[in-house]
């Protein structure tokens, strides 16, 4: 190889490692601006956010001043208005506080005129506070004597009331007396009439009375609560009640220790007797 030729290769390769060093050169400051722009792109963005924040915010503040403003006029109107109606109601009372002065003025010169004449106005004053006091002590006692009235007259009417109450009590119990006396004597005119060998034994029998535990009123049998400790015999008689009305007459016909039983007289029964009507001796 001659020596121009080894030159030339020499010559190729330095420029190609010239060339290769600038394109690498190159490659570098285009990565570097790249990172640049988007470096910057990016502060330009968040920039431009901040700036439409900005914006934004300023925005509703600008709206918001103009509702404050808005009601700060319609306060003012409302404020200009009561104002108005104030000093209307101002000059109504100056006008009525000058009348009052004026009328002041008349009463204090005819109190004036009127003074010479109090101190022989006052002992007729006197005189009929006197009058007004004795007249209010008889009206006290007036008034006294008739709350006492009163209260008499409310007590006899209760009293009144009580006895008559206590009348028509003892009229209730009269005529229901009297129709249990006319029942007690149907019963014995009828037990007299069906039986007239048969001794009503009510002399013997003792008062006591009981209630019925049993009754049939097909087989004419009723059970009540007396037995041979409390007396009873055979050939006793019992008043079978409801309530206040008669039911029937049993008369009995077997006894044991603590119940008895016995039949009812048909002839002056009016209802079948129950278990828990009371009976009584007649």
């Amino acid at each position: 190889m001659s020596t121009v030729a080894k030159i030339l290769i020499v010559v190729n390769l330095a420029l190609a490692a010239l060339f290769l060093g600038s394109a690498s050169t190159y490659l570098n400051n285009q990565d570097h601006w790249q990172d640049r722009y988007n470096k910057l792109d990016a502060d330009l963005t968040e920039q431009l956010n901040t700036q439409k924040s900005l914006v934004k915010q300023t925005e509703g503040e600008r709206d918001q001043a103009r509702t404050s403003l808005s009601q700060t006029e319609a306060k003012l109107a409302t404020a200009t208005t009561e104002s108005a109606r104030y000093q209307a109601e101002n000059q109504s009372l100056r006008s009525a506080y000058d009348q009052k002065t004026a009328q002041l003025t008349r009463a204090a010169a005819a109190l004036e005129r009127l003074s010479g004449t109090v101190d022989s106005n006052r002992q007729l004053i006197d005189q009929l506070q006197s009058e007004t006091n004795r007249l209010n002590d008889a009206l006290n006692a007036t008034q006294q004597a008739r709350n006492a009235a009163i209260e008499q007259v409310a007590r006899l009417d209760m009293q009144l009331q009580n006895e008559t109450e206590k009348s028509k009590s003892l009229e209730g119990r009269v005529s229901s007396l009297n129709e249990s006396l006319e029942r007690a004597q149907f019963e014995i005119a009828a037990w007299h009439k069906r039986y007239p060998g048969d001794e009503i034994m009510g002399a013997e029998q003792p008062t006591h009375g009981g209630m019925v535990l049993a009754a049939n009123d097909e087989a004419n049998v009723v059970v009540i609560s007396l037995g041979a400790e409390d007396g009873v015999k055979e050939g006793f008689q019992y008043v079978v009640s409801r309530g206040d009305k008669y039911v029937a007459t049993i008369k009995i016909r077997d006894v044991q220790a603590k119940q008895s039983a016995g039949f009812s007289v048909r002839d002056v029964q009016q209802m079948a007797p129950q278990k828990g009507d009371r009976v009584a001796s007649k």
